[in-house]
């Protein structure tokens, strides 16, 4: 098994490795919607042998039978979802996300009451069978470990992962450095290589061919790494006394917004003004210069990545 390590770019120039607490604060760029079960719940239910249309804003279910409001013990809030899934009966709740980049950060919380389920995030299918294709993200869990799968290939984490309680598993997809980091309940678990070239598009709970058990789900999270970092950096722009803090945050603002429109193109640009902007007489500001940097290249590697999937 890999060791784990830490990523590089923003979130260490800031000591700030991305963990549960730091994605608390970023609810507002989680492209999940319901993630918490809260305020809605499956809202389509589709049979066994049906393929999943397009449907994001909402969870979809696919089986004989659907999943359950658990409104007991959950991870946050009131509620959380329980999906009972089996080979010969399996289980599956998706939705469709709008992520941006190749780049991402995904966070679950799960319950284990028995057996192995299976976490996926896609970034294209056909629609019929999840397991048919190879997963941007795979984490397949079970008491006894996690067996992930990146585009990169299959690893197998060996540990006791305890039922009969909360867990959290996230995960960061960094092209700049092709790996995906791993954290389960916030300590670092393995470093990954193989970061999928498209965005994904797509996650998926619940049951294989070869899953066979009950799991319970909550605060569901799947969010850009280029919106997250860029977050933070706002955030860190706001606190600084200097003059030109005003106009920094304006250029930040900026590229915001043209990622917002999906233009990494625009977006480019606004941060390289506000890098140039920062002086370097004091240590927060040329943090905050080198952390504009790795955002540009996260972007620009971001973007080489969607091209390469659009010329196969």
């Amino acid at each position: 098994m890999r060791k784990p390590a830490k990523i590089g770019g923003l979130l260490v120039a800031f000591g700030l490795l991305w963990a549960d607490y730091a994605v608390a604060q970023e609810r507002s760029l989680n492209r999940v919607a319901d993630g918490d079960f809260e305020s809605g719940f499956v809202s389509l239910s589709l049979p066994a042998a049906e393929q999943f249309p397009m449907f994001s804003g909402g969870w979809a279910s696919r089986g004989r039978r659907v999943p359950d409001a658990v409104q007991e013990t959950a991870f946050e809030g009131l509620v959380s979802m329980r999906i009972d899934t089996r080979p010969a009966d399996p289980l599956q709740v998706i939705q469709d996300l709008p992520v941006n980049s190749p780049a991402y950060g995904m966070r679950f919380a799960f319950f284990i009451e028995r057996g192995s389920q299976t976490v996926r995030l896609l970034d294209a299918w056909d629609r019929g069978r999840p397991d048919s294709g190879t997963p941007a993200f795979e984490a397949r869990i079970s008491t006894t470990g996690i067996r992930f799968t990146t585009p990169a290939g299959s690893w197998q984490f060996d540990g006791d992962v305890a039922p009969r309680q909360w867990h959290t598993l996230s995960v960061i997809a960094d092209p700049r450095t092709d790996t995906q980091s791993v954290r389960l309940d916030g300590v670092p678990l393995i470093l990954l290589p193989g970061v999928s070239p498209g965005r994904p598009s797509t996650i998926v709970l619940g049951g294989s061919a070869t899953d066979s058990g009950a799991f319970r789900y909550d605060a569901i999270e799947v969010m850009s790494l280029v919106d997250l970092e860029l977050s933070m950096l706002r955030d860190a722009v706001s606190t600084l006394d200097i003059a030109a803090r005003g106009a920094i945050g304006e250029r930040l603002a900026a590229a915001a917004a043209a990622l917002d429109r999906g233009s990494t193109v625009l977006a480019l640009p606004e941060l390289g003004v506000a890098r140039n902007m920062l002086g370097t007489t004091a240590l927060a500001t040329e943090n905050l210069r080198l952390a504009i940097e790795e955002l540009m290249e996260l972007m620009e590697a971001s973007s080489e990545r969607s091209e390469r999937r659009r010329e196969q």
